[in-house]
């Protein structure tokens, strides 16, 4: 069994080994055989082979002897301690080789699968072959010059579970292409029939149509609002499928921060008033530039938090305010609402992350927003973060870019 600290979660194990005796053997042996030379030289000392008046220092060549025997069995020591915690372990994900440096230092080398090209075996001479041992060649992806690792036993077995766990990941690779391709393509085609759907409903609110009656006009209003929703659904998958393969871009250039949020506090103050929500705004009399793509910052930050504020706060307010600290423009979106747990706190900005009682106050919660909002304030070299006192007492989230 390996060392646990070496096994990342959700990996696993699937070879694992010391080096081969012979490679203690071999060191062991040079250090025995160092340890003998002070007995050999107090032989020769003591009867004036060496030089003749050897006989008068014995008490000092005995005890340097000692020193150095004594010093042989550290060097022995050590030898095995290294031997004893030197390991090779192949896992699903990567190859992690541990080595003792020292007697109390520990280093690690790592080789992810899917970035090994080639792999081969290299046995020098008939013992290596009788022995079984030998020493592993990587060559890894944009390297120069291959890897070695040397007193490996039964280094084909490791070079085909290492073959294995490549060939694992690049069929798992090829499925997940395939898999966001597909979910392209049926939230594309989802979302299209959705919008069409919003569409008609909305020209039966506004009277498109000519007048509706009261009931029909309630009747279509909520099927809008819940259509409207599935469009954001579907909207939130695809856009963290892109964020997910990196294939989204972004069009950077200066832009007052402070505007974008007044403009999004405008859009979403009737729906605050909805639910009898008090919206305010507070931030310098000065203009707060950054630089960033404005239409991702404010859509799926700027406005994800706020929105997010109204969803999750039943009654109270929620206050919003924009600062300049240091060389930064922060955003705070502050609530009354149902608060957070220490639970709750770090799934939130992971893919699909939700706290314990989002989808009991917004079932339609995806937990995707807040994984999109994190990924563009990081591509924008900031950083987001919640705080809550508890379930119940209301929450903090904050978003901090670098200013211009």
């Amino acid at each position: 069994m390996s060392d646990p600290t070496l096994i990342k979660q959700n990996e696993n194990e699937v070879a694992s080994t010391r080096f081969h005796w012979i490679v203690f053997a071999r060191e062991g042996g040079l250090v025995l055989l160092l340890a003998l030379g002070p007995f050999l030289m107090y032989f020769l000392f003591t009867s004036g082979f060496v030089v003749p008046w050897g006989a008068r220092y014995v008490t000092l060549i005995q005890v340097m002897g000692f020193l150095w025997v004594l010093v042989a069995w550290i060097a022995l020591g050590t030898t095995w301690t290294h031997h004893l915690l030197n390991r090779l372990v192949v896992t699903d994900r990567r190859v992690v080789y541990l080595a003792q440096s020292a007697l109390f230092s520990r280093e690690s080398r790592t080789w992810r699968l899917d970035r090994i090209e080639e792999i081969s075996v290299d046995k020098h001479g008939p013992f290596q072959v009788a022995l079984d041992y030998g020493s592993l060649v990587m060559r890894t992806a944009g390297s120069m010059t291959p890897d070695i690792i040397e007193g490996v036993p039964k280094p084909e077995q490791l070079r085909e579970a290492i073959f294995k766990g490549a060939s694992s990941i690049t069929t798992l690779s090829a499925a997940n292409v395939s898999q966001e391709q597909l979910l392209h393509t049926i939230s594309h085609e989802v979302k299209a029939h959705l919008a069409k759907n919003a569409a008609a409903l909305a020209s039966i609110v506004e009277g498109d149509f000519g007048q509706a009656s009261e009931s029909l006009k309630k009747m279509a209003g909520e099927a809008l609002a819940e259509t409207r929703k599935g469009v954001s659904m579907v909207t939130d998958l695809l856009k963290t499928s892109d964020f997910k393969t990196g294939s989204v871009t972004y069009e950077k250039r200066a832009f007052d921060l402070k505007a974008a949020v007044s403009s999004v506090i405008a859009e979403l103050k009737l729906e605050a008033e909805r639910k009898n929500l008090a919206l305010d705004f507070t931030a310098p009399d000065t203009t707060c530039f950054i630089i960033g793509d404005e239409k991702k910052i404010r859509d799926h930050v700027v406005k994800n938090l706020i929105e997010n504020a109204i969803r999750y706060t039943p009654k109270g307010s929620i206050h919003v305010a924009l600062s300049r600290v240091d060389t930064f423009a922060v955003l705070m979106v502050a609530d009354t609402g149902v608060g957070l747990t220490e639970r709750d706190l770090p799934k939130l900005f992971t893919e699909g992350g939700r706290g314990d009682q989002s989808t009991v106050v917004n079932p339609s919660s995806t937990g995707y927003g807040l994984f999109i909002a994190k990924s563009v304030v990081e591509a924008h070299g900031g950083s987001i973060w919640a705080q809550s006192p508890g379930s119940g007492s209301g929450s903090q989230f904050y978003a901090c870019f670098p200013a211009s």
